[in-house]
């Protein structure tokens, strides 16, 4: 089994996790939750922040609104558009130094996947654009990883928020974290 697969499957545990037990018991109730979901408007400048550990593994996975990060959402109508696009891009790509893991944890960067938004490269596209972005690290003492630091908002000021989950072989927690508050612990 590929890394990724194992750490996708401990993500998707975590959404079950944190599922209400009522949701889970009965598809009636799946159908209305997942109703609600779909008829809510979307919030600008809030995202998902996900860390997943698995042994030695650590993943950090982002879900936000292309809003967020370069501004719009929708495919880029001009080359200024498109250049703001790639630099993101390219930064989130190399955007281990976005984030900082406790020192004692010994962690290195081991490999980032970055899904690009659908219909990015199709002109006509407008509506709600989401990205999704992965980092890895290998840490030789996992054990003592207990902290992560996020610089998304010093980079991303469009963003405001993230709702983080986290799993890791402390537990499962989460929490929120903001501009005034971008430090995580457990």
């Amino acid at each position: 089994m590929g890394t990724n697969t194992k750490l996708g499957q401990v993500a998707l545990l975590i959404g079950l996790v944190q599922m209400p037990i009522g949701v889970m018991a009965s598809d009636h109730q799946d159908h209305h939750h997942h109703e609600f979901e779909e008829h809510q408007a979307h919030l600008h400048g809030q995202g998902l922040l996900t860390l997943v550990q698995d042994q030695n593994l650590v993943q950090v996975s982002l879900e936000v609104d292309t809003h967020s990060l370069w501004g719009f959402e929708h495919a880029p109508a001009d080359e200024s558009q498109w250049a703001k696009v790639e630099q993101v891009l390219a930064q989130l790509e190399t955007g281990h130094g976005l984030f900082s893991l406790n020192g004692e944890a010994q962690c290195r960067p081991d490999g980032v996947s970055l899904s690009r938004p659908e219909g990015l490269d199709h002109p006509t596209e407008h509506g709600h654009m989401e990205l999704e972005v992965s980092w890895q690290w290998r840490c030789k003492a996992p054990s003592a990883l207990n902290q992560l630091e996020v610089g998304l908002f010093d980079q991303f000021p469009e963003l405001h928020s993230l709702t983080v989950q986290r799993l890791t072989a402390q537990g499962s927690g989460g929490g929120q974290l903001s501009r005034q508050h971008s430090t995580l612990s457990w």
